[in-house]
């Protein structure tokens, strides 16, 4: 890594206003209820809702050319070896078109134009039930659905936008590949949103970085490998 990017990114690290943005951002995310449950009318709202909110909280760090556009979820997944059925649905479980009628990933392409290589960053907006309104611990800590799976995933990505803009006024440096952003549904009920999501993209020359917690490691896989850790503890 170029050394002053590394010491700039350090002393970022210590800057109390980009932790507060961050923090605030990730507060408003974590409100709204994006749960999977039956009740379908709300879940098209509130993931929309983040959408927004993640939009406007980037916009002020992408160009002018950036492009922010729905990816739908295509009634033909139903035919696809990896697609799974959205039982949290209840009785709309079984009809594909209506569970996912204007319902939608979200991208977020700073350089819409641009071809070739180029890193794909993807988190889900998505929770699993019940739905817990977020609350600051402590200036270093939130807690709430989604806080750490996968609310915090968005909040990266927008840090990451946040920083290559930064750098490039300070420097005028840009990164070599253009960076995008992937925002997916349904993830926790098993992947429709972004198996719908990848219908409309070109992934040849996308280097993609799945954001999820792993404890500050990071995994190479490939769709279908999992790595986990567990304990059990008897008493």
């Amino acid at each position: 890594m170029n050394p002053d990017l590394e010491q700039w990114l350090q002393q970022k690290r210590l800057d109390t206003g980009l932790r507060d943005w961050a923090g605030d951002l990730l507060m408003a995310l974590c409100e709204v209820d994006t749960s999977l449950g039956s009740d379908l009318d709300r879940l098209r709202a509130n993931e929309q809702a983040c959408f927004q909110t993640l939009t406007e909280a980037m916009t002020p760090f992408l160009g002018a050319d950036s492009e922010a556009r729905p990816l739908g979820v295509p009634r033909q997944i139903e035919d696809d070896p990896y697609f799974t059925k959205p039982y949290y649905a209840g009785p709309s479980a079984d009809d594909v078109e209506a569970v996912y009628r204007g319902r939608f990933n979200w991208l977020l392409d700073p350089a819409p134009s641009a071809n070739g290589d180029h890193w794909l960053l993807n988190a889900h907006v998505d929770t699993v039930p019940p739905h817990i309104p977020p609350q600051r611990i402590n200036d270093h800590r939130i807690a709430g659905r989604g806080s750490a799976d996968d609310k915090n995933g968005l909040v990266a990505m927008a840090l990451v936008q946040r920083l290559l803009q930064e750098w490039q006024q300070s420097t005028g440096e840009r990164p070599k590949w253009p960076v995008r952003y992937l925002v997916s549904i349904d993830e926790e009920m098993g992947g429709n949103g972004t198996l719908g999501a990848v219908t409309h993209l070109d992934l040849a020359q996308s280097h993609i970085v799945v954001a999820e917690p792993s404890s500050l490691l990071p995994y190479p896989a490939n769709r279908g490998a999992v790595w986990f850790a567990a304990s059990l503890s008897v008493t």
